[in-house]
């Protein structure tokens, strides 16, 4: 066991370390949510300043994305999709019309285990274990093990910030502890687990099931995020001219490129209804220009396994009449597309996507995976209660708009995390 931040550090022995964490009292109680929302919004702020000294880090680690996250109208929004009274989370608040009073406690310990495709999200969670009053200990990925601790040193005596927001952001910063833990070492990883009030857990299937079967307390609550594949979803009737299918092609590589498809809200497979006066190919052409734009700024890196799988289905693609192939010169993209029956293909990743056409939206159900968590819709606003209605029945948990399927928003598969995140005191 490594540990990477811990603000009240006595120890150089990792074990008395968290022992101490673990033990320290839970000093975000003296905080309420308007001073924590606050500090957010600071840190915000100073990331889009000319004073930030981590925004290489931040661009090149694909983070941008915790800058508005962190904004007070998205803080707010958050506290009120999850809390009918955020205020309760501060002191009892009198409920009149069940007269009693109510009061949000935090559980206690958080420990999150942060997965390595897309540890944006796991700092998220972070960020509302935070919200909630949790105390938070991060198990931080391998990839990753400097860069969260380096983002939190940077937030301490920083001139940017008042003496105010100073003062809180201390107090959050001395509630968290970052460790690095090899995944063999199943010691470490189960006493981890034993000490959770709540386990976070972002990752996949092998990832998932080694948290999930370590022991825990009875009473601990698991928020699990495990593997899910999405697809984007085009309706004939938001086809209706060239500037449409731009912008289409836009929004969509937008969602493939935020990540290059690591995180389970990337679309793998475009859905596109017929009827409107645009056929596949042309289609994707209008795609290819857009993805060759933006490589040009955002080169790919990819794994041997990701080139041998893409290599394989370009000959597969170019090997039938129905199919058709076209790949970047430069290994930046895919693109392929499916003239006769639709198809929904496992993800290829790399930046690639499968073109198929339906007939309408009643045919998609039916051949959506057991693992989905997102459709991206391009259809008129109109439509979107009728295709939520159909697909939701299929397991779909999210039904964002294209180009912002990348978005952290709450509900997350299924979820309002902090209601997990806080336990309910009452009166009578």
């Amino acid at each position: 066991m490594e540990i990477h931040f811990n603000l009240n550090s006595r120890s150089k022995n990792p074990l008395e370390e968290l022992k101490d964490f673990v033990d320290k009292e839970n000093t975000l109680l003296e905080l309420d949510i308007h001073e924590i929302t606050e500090a957010y919004n600071a840190v915000s702020l100073y990331w889009v300043s000319k004073d930030n000294r981590v925004k290489d880090l931040i661009k090149r680690e694909g983070i941008g994305f915790l800058i508005p996250w962190l904004a007070k109208k998205n803080i707010e929004k958050l506290l009120n999709q999850n809390f009918k009274h955020p205020e309760s989370l501060d002191s009892p608040i009198y409920i009149d019309q069940y007269d009693y009073y109510l009061l949000g406690m935090p559980l206690g310990l958080s420990v999150h285990w942060i997965a390595g495709n897309v540890p944006v999200l796991g700092v998220i969670s972070l960020f509302q274990t935070l919200l909630t009053k949790n105390k938070s200990i991060v198990k931080l990925p391998s990839a990753y093990k400097d860069v969260l601790p380096n983002l939190l040193f940077d937030l301490m005596n920083n001139e940017f910030f008042s003496s105010r927001i100073s003062t809180t952001i201390k107090k959050l910063l001395e509630n968290i502890i970052l460790v690095y833990i090899d995944k063999s070492d199943n010691e470490n990883q189960a006493l981890l687990s034993t000490i959770a009030d709540i386990r976070i857990c972002w990752g996949g299937a092998d990832a998932v099931e080694s948290v999930t079967g370590l022991p825990k307390k009875i009473n601990c609550r698991d928020l699990i995020f495990g593997p899910k594949i999405s697809l984007a979803y085009v309706s004939s009737a938001k086809l209706e001219s060239e500037d449409d299918v731009k912008d289409m092609a836009e929004k969509l590589a937008n969602d493939i490129y935020a990540f290059d498809q690591t995180g389970c809200n990337a679309p793998h497979n475009l859905i596109i209804e017929k009827g409107s006066r645009f056929n596949l190919s042309y289609i994707a052409e209008a795609i290819e220009e857009v993805f060759e734009k933006k490589s040009r700024l955002n080169e790919l890196t990819k794994e041997p396994i990701d080139t041998f799988n893409i290599l394989l289905k370009e000959f597969i693609y170019n090997s039938q009449d129905t199919l058709e192939g076209k790949t970047s010169k430069t290994g930046n993209w895919n693109i392929f597309i499916r003239y006769d029956k639709p198809k929904l293909e496992e993800p290829l990743y790399g930046r690639s996507i499968f073109i198929s056409e339906i007939e309408s939206i009643d045919n998609l159900g039916n051949m959506l995976p057991s693992n989905i968590q997102s459709v991206g819709l391009f259809v008129p606003p109109q439509a979107k209660p009728l295709v939520m209605t159909e697909l939701a029945r299929y397991g779909v948990d999210r039904f964002p708009n294209l180009g912002s399927m990348s978005i952290y928003q709450n509900p997350w598969d299924g979820y309002l995390p902090m209601q997990s995140m806080v336990k309910w005191i009452s009166s009578n």
